[in-house]
């Protein structure tokens, strides 16, 4: 779940952010068992007091599409994978009290609130959206949309793989210079360091850029984790939902 470390107090009181657990069950319909997945969203969404049936969900795959989400947009996604919105990987809004989620493991899920507009996004940023820019893509989106300044906007930068372990291959390292570090003769990189980079180039300021520091693959006991698990584990949902 969360704290008011993760987000300041400030912060916190505009907006609903969650992020599951592995105690709290897989929240994928896709992806590793599936069984009770939908009782498991039930379950989550029913401590923040959202109904589930009601939240606005991507289909992801690891692109850059930002798509502003509505009302219109209620409950895609929630009871059935194929009716999220399709080749998304970040949403942004401006509409209160709509529930929005994607679904991670390993991944960095990276929450924008912009308390003034106010406007919200939730990214999903894998370093094959993070190769395309998606954190800058999402903040200029919520310019466009909402008439957000970057120096307005917080963000929070989810669990994901750390570069305690996340080993990466001499291709990451042409592609993400600053990110790629060697040691003990081998690479690794800082998928976190690298979203924070990208927000800051993208007009964020350093005050307004938190991170939980959470390592989804040495977490055993607290994440999935699709670089320790493999194809079967399931998914955590990160969850953002403007007051």
């Amino acid at each position: 779940m969360t704290s008011e470390r993760d987000f300041p107090g400030r912060m916190a009181s505009h907006c609903v952010y969650a992020f599951s657990t592995l105690a709290d069950g897989n929240m994928s319909l896709t992806s590793g068992d599936t069984a009770v997945s939908l009782v498991n969203r039930e379950n989550f969404f029913w401590k923040l007091k959202v109904d589930y049936a009601r939240v606005v969900m991507p289909r992801q795959v690891h692109g850059c599409r930002v798509e502003k989400v509505t009302v219109a947009h209620t409950g895609r996604g929630a009871k059935r994978a194929d009716t999220g919105l399709a080749d998304t990987d970040a949403i942004i809004t401006g509409t209160r009290d709509l529930c929005m989620a994607i679904l991670v493991a390993d991944c960095s899920p990276v929450f924008l609130v912009d308390a003034k507009t106010p406007s919200a996004g939730l990214v999903h940023a894998g370093w094959k959206s993070c190769r395309q820019g998606i954190c800058g893509s999402a903040v200029a989106r919520m310019r466009d949309e909402f008439g957000s300044s970057p120096a307005d906007i917080s963000a929070l930068l989810g669990p994901c793989i750390r570069a305690c372990c996340y080993r990466v291959s001499e291709e990451f390292r042409k592609v993400f210079p600053a990110s790629v570090k060697v040691r003990g003769g081998e690479l690794f990189m800082d998928l976190a360091g690298e979203n924070r980079r990208q927000l800051l180039a993208a007009g964020l300021s350093p005050e307004n850029i938190f991170d939980t520091g959470a390592c989804t693959c040495c977490s055993g006991e607290d994440y999935f984790s699709y670089r320790r698990q493999g194809e079967s584990c399931g998914r955590q949902a990160a969850v953002l939902m403007l007051r």
